[in-house]
């Protein structure tokens, strides 16, 4: 699954983007045990909160959310925040033409502004140097001179350049859209992408239990037990280049947990002994009555032509 897209590479130092004054005020943060984009996500938001109410429904919302994580497993956590987060950022996809002058290396100057504000949040710079290094390593791959090529002579494109032309469709309007606008315009405009994304967390997370547990569920209007979030002082700091790409959290999920009591149970099989010891989940009884179908579905890997 090689599309955006390492929307999910993150390079270059990030900055968790504070104004630090002798007294800063606490904000929450979360824990190491919880993908990247969520410890983007909620430091980002955070910026924009002023006032005391808007203070009081964040901690709400974060208790809230807190005790639905409590009841999902490792692998029911990344699915949701990832497949959320990555769904949310292929919708933001700005509807502007692309120019010829975009396909060479120098169009991708305009990210260089971006890369040096200090006014964007951490979940913008770091949607702004996932899509950079998406472009160019298109640019860099051994694939792009040929498909260059091909375009310019009309020629048929077999599916190789295919997906690299859908790629390209896909990002390079956000140069376009990046040379219109100015640093402190695009964290206005991202803010309102993570206030939606921060609520489809809230909801799914909601809505996952309830038709997959059927418990009801109990939520405590403010809970100060949190587990994968704290109230702290902000320091600022830069988060380390993780070269993740969305193809390598299904392959090996393994390498993102930091949590070695998470990392020993909660990617765990249900239907191992020792996992459903660990987790204490029995093992379901096998249907006597169950038939095997006579073939099964085949996959497939062209789904990005649906784009």
């Amino acid at each position: 699954m090689k599309l955006i897209l390492s929307f999910a590479i993150l390079f270059g130092n990030i900055q968790l983007s504070y104004s630090l004054t002798a007294t800063p005020a606490k904000i929450y943060i979360s824990n190491q045990t919880l993908p990247i984009e969520i410890s983007y996500l909620i430091s980002s938001l955070q910026k924009n909160h002023s006032t005391k109410n808007e203070k009081n429904k964040f901690a709400n919302s974060i208790s809230k959310l807190d005790q639905l994580f409590q009841k999902l497993n490792k692998e029911e956590l990344f699915f949701i925040i990832k497949s959320e987060s990555y769904k949310t950022i292929l919708k933001i996809k700005p509807e502007y033409q692309i120019k010829e002058s975009f396909y060479q290396d120098k169009s991708l100057k305009v990210f260089d502004k971006y890369f040096k504000s200090e006014t964007i949040s951490s979940f913008s710079q770091w949607i702004v140097k996932s899509i950079y290094y998406d472009i160019k390593n298109i640019y860099n791959s051994s694939v792009f001179t040929t498909y260059m090529f091909r375009k310019k002579n009309n020629a048929v494109l077999t599916k190789e350049y295919i997906v690299v032309d859908k790629k390209l469709k896909i990002l390079l309007p956000w140069i376009s859209y990046l040379e219109i606008t100015q640093p402190n315009q695009f964290e206005e405009d991202m803010y309102k992408y993570m206030t939606k994304l921060f609520e489809k967390l809230l909801i799914y997370s909601e809505q996952y239990l309830k038709f997959s547990q059927f418990d009801k569920l109990e939520i405590s209007p403010l809970n100060k037990n949190l587990r994968f979030f704290t109230l702290e002082t902000p320091h600022l700091k830069s988060i380390k280049d993780k070269n993740v790409r969305i193809e390598n959290i299904l392959l090996d999920p393994d390498e993102f947990l930091v949590d070695e009591d998470v990392k020993e149970s909660g990617w765990m099989p249900k239907d191992d002994t020792k996992g459903a010891k660990l987790l204490k989940t029995p093992i379901p009884t096998p249907d006597p009555d169950y038939v095997p179908p006579e073939k099964l579905p085949e996959s497939t890997s062209d789904w990005i032509d649906s784009f």
